[in-house]
């Protein structure tokens, strides 16, 4: 997640709207809750989600390998030593690959 210290469990996690959150049937908006009197959430349930990688581009004109996650990752966590790119989808004696250095930077792209 992209906010570190929101929604970290029960005491940080809050919700607050205006009135124009939502009607019901007859066009009647829903009471807001205001910022200053926000709601506390009922039951939290911790993030257990492991992020997978979807795909990942190689420029070889910028030298830059992104990476394109299922959800937020913390970059200061990558470990970059841990990239093998490699020639083909499943190794053999004629695969040719190489292992990042932990030298490479990192940069985080916001959305």
């Amino acid at each position: 997640k992209r906010m570190a210290t929101l929604a970290v469990g029960k005491n940080s996690t809050y919700i607050s709207f205006s009135s124009s959150l939502v009607e019901d049937m007859f066009e009647n908006m829903v009471v807001p809750i205001s910022y200053n009197s926000s709601f506390q959430v009922r039951n939290y349930t911790k993030d257990s989600v492991r992020p997978v990688l979807g795909s990942f581009n190689l420029d070889l004109t910028t030298e830059t390998l992104t990476l394109f996650f299922s959800e937020t990752v913390n970059t200061l966590s990558l470990n970059v030593s841990q990239i093998t790119l490699q020639s083909s989808a499943v190794a053999t004696n004629y695969t040719k690959s190489y292992i990042l250095s932990s030298t490479s930077s990192r940069t985080a792209t916001p959305f």
